[in-house]
């Protein structure tokens, strides 16, 4: 069964009105739109750990400015999934890393902005399609395709 999330911006335009603080919503968010990392042997170093409110404004001012998907990689999308995806940023630099990192996902989506970590944004890779396509489908959730 698909799973159906409320817009983001129609949230925002909600927040006066409900009484679950920010930081919880956007656990639950985030929680439900990330792709999990492989587990791994190393604990995460206290530099690498950020608060929900930090993880919030930092979303809130990358929002936008990522790079737009490659070319081929749009169109391959647009014919899989019937969207075209030319208004999605992807976000792969040192914050998105950290982000990432953070919500201790490969990769992860905020309305038309979608973050990976260190090396997972692999558009000519089966795996890298697969996580890619699996965030976009976040992407569609939230209406932030055309």
């Amino acid at each position: 069964a698909a799973q159906t999330k409320p817009d983001i911006m129609a949230m925002e335009e909600e927040e006066a009105a409900q009484t679950k603080p920010e930081v919880m919503k956007m656990e639950e968010e985030e929680a439900a739109q990330t792709k999990p990392q492989a587990p791994s042997k190393t604990q995460a170093s206290p530099q690498s750990q950020i608060s929900q409110e930090s993880i919030s404004q930092r979303l809130k001012q990358r929002k936008g400015k990522g790079n737009p998907l490659p070319p081929q990689t749009q169109a391959e999308m647009k014919m899989a999934f019937g969207c075209d995806f030319q208004n999605v940023r992807i976000h792969t630099d040192q914050d998105a890393i950290e982000l990432s990192t953070a919500l201790k996902a490969q990769a992860f989506t905020h309305g038309r902005d979608i973050y990976f970590n260190q090396g997972k944004f692999e558009p000519d890779s089966d795996n890298g399609k697969q996580l890619l396509a699996h965030e976009l489908t976040h992407v569609v959730q939230q209406g932030q395709a055309i």
